[in-house]
């Protein structure tokens, strides 16, 4: 229900849009869940109310943007991804889905890639846009601010988001506890042999 075309286009229009919607499903104290980009969410609302995240969890995230973590190849390819989009996307969207969802989960069956292509939509001026938020946006200063027990999980062979990336949260947020899977996968997927680590380890870590 978020506004398609929002007045404003940055991280605190990002951080606005979820705000309400926990304050409208009347959450108090709660478990917060990122994944992927949504971790950079996760971060500022874990560090800027951390009276009302009871666990945090974030899975194949980041703190700081590719371009404030500056590997030449990492923008390179990003880059290229982008060129790609606006070339292919708008005419053939299923193939270019078929070649991210394959960088993103190299072991997804076809039925995963087409679900991915029917979610995709096109490169567009808004995603473009929320690259350029994402690129220079840095949150590392927050990690100390964070409070709640703090799970975070990343893949070792993530070709989107480098491991690297949840080593440097793991050693800014001082009760968190990093599990590195053996996965390529971006954001691990059920059926995969690395799911039953990643299974445990959230199961593990909400009971705890």
């Amino acid at each position: 229900l978020s506004e398609p075309e929002p007045p404003r286009w940055d991280f605190e229009a990002l951080l606005d849009d979820f705000i309400p919607v926990v304050d409208d499903a009347g959450l108090g104290h709660f478990d917060v869940l990122g994944m992927s980009h949504g971790v950079l969410v996760a971060i500022a609302y874990a560090a800027r109310y951390p009276e009302r995240v009871r666990k945090l969890a974030l899975i194949g995230g980041y703190a700081a943007g590719f371009g404030v973590r500056g590997d030449p190849e990492e923008v390179k390819r990003r880059e290229t991804l982008l060129e790609l989009g606006r070339g292919y996307a708008p005419s053939d969207r299923l193939s270019f889905a078929r070649m991210l969802g394959a960088l993103y989960w190299p072991s997804a069956g076809g039925e995963m890639i087409a679900w991915f292509g029917d979610r995709l939509g096109t490169i567009s001026v808004l995603s473009e846009a929320l690259q350029d938020v994402f690129r220079i946006l840095d949150l590392r200063e927050d990690l100390a601010k964070i409070e709640a027990p703090t799970l975070i999980m990343h893949s070792k062979g993530d070709r989107i988001i480098p491991a690297a990336c949840s080593e440097e949260m793991a050693a800014g947020i001082e009760r968190s506890k990093l599990v590195l899977l053996g996965s390529e996968n971006h954001i691990p997927l059920a059926g995969e042999p690395a799911w039953p680590a990643a299974r445990w380890a959230l199961r593990q870590f909400r009971r705890s």
